[in-house]
């Protein structure tokens, strides 16, 4: 063996060496990249669970400034203005516009929530967003009948005293009064779920394409989609309009 061969490596070799082994501790192999590529995606899908999860135990559960609002509302118009909640049309016109326009959002948001739970129901009966929205809807409509209860009892007090301008009521018309006040809570609560809605209802139109057109259903949820959203707003804007036409025009 020669005496150059017997020579140790020079600095340029170890210094080449060392970046070589840098750069491959660096560089990860195929395997580990897919592997970072899916615990990301599961990072990813885990968050939009938590922030679904989240929303909706929200959905079930009116926020305590709405239910304040409701309750002071109840109370002033239960005992000062029960006429008013009885037929609204008594009212005068700067205020019966504002009463009108109230109510129109508030049947047309119900029509919307309504519909969408019945879309979710349709298309993802068995799936988890279709049951939490059921579950948040069934719950504000459960409170809003409770409320609307409360306010119907309160104006019992109309069957004894009568409002100035207006007639003594019976107790059949007691009765109706009750009834009204409990469909009006129960069609404000409904129509506060609204906002929940969407994403249930996007999931619910994902899952809509099964077996060999599932690769298109981002397209078909898309279509779905489109159709419902716009179907179902017409004609909650063409209701909401009569109910605003009726109570201007009563």
């Amino acid at each position: 063996m020669s005496r150059d061969e017997l020579k140790p490596p020079g600095r340029g070799a170890l210094n080449q060496r060392t970046r070589r082994r840098k750069r491959e501790r660096k560089s990860p192999s195929p395997g580990e990249m897919l592997d970072r590529r899916d615990t990301h995606s599961d990072i990813s899908e885990s968050s939009k669970d938590r922030n679904f999860n989240s929303a909706m135990d929200r959905a079930s559960q009116p926020s305590a400034f709405l239910i304040w609002l409701l309750f002071a509302l109840i109370v002033y118009t239960g005992w000062l203005a029960p006429q008013y909640v009885a037929d609204p049309t008594t009212m005068e016109r700067p205020w019966r516009r504002v009463v009108a326009t109230a109510l129109a959002v508030v049947v047309f948001a119900a029509f919307s929530t309504l519909n969408f739970t019945a879309y979710s129901l349709l298309f993802a009966r068995g799936s988890e967003s279709a049951r939490k929205l059921i579950m948040a809807v069934a719950n504000r409509a459960a409170i809003g009948a409770i409320l609307g209860a409360l306010l119907g009892l309160r104006m019992a007090t109309m069957m004894v005293r009568a409002p100035s301008g207006a007639e003594r009521v019976t107790f059949l018309g007691f009765e109706s009064n009750l009834s009204n006040a409990i469909t009006l809570f129960t069609l404000i609560l409904i129509a506060t779920a609204w906002p929940y809605c969407w994403g249930p209802l996007r999931e619910a139109f994902s899952g809509a394409a099964k077996g060999p057109l599932e690769r298109y259903k981002t397209k078909i949820a898309l279509v779905l989609g489109v159709f419902v959203v716009i179907g179902t707003h017409k004609l909650g804007f063409g209701i909401a309009f009569a109910v605003y036409r009726g109570v201007m025009n009563g």
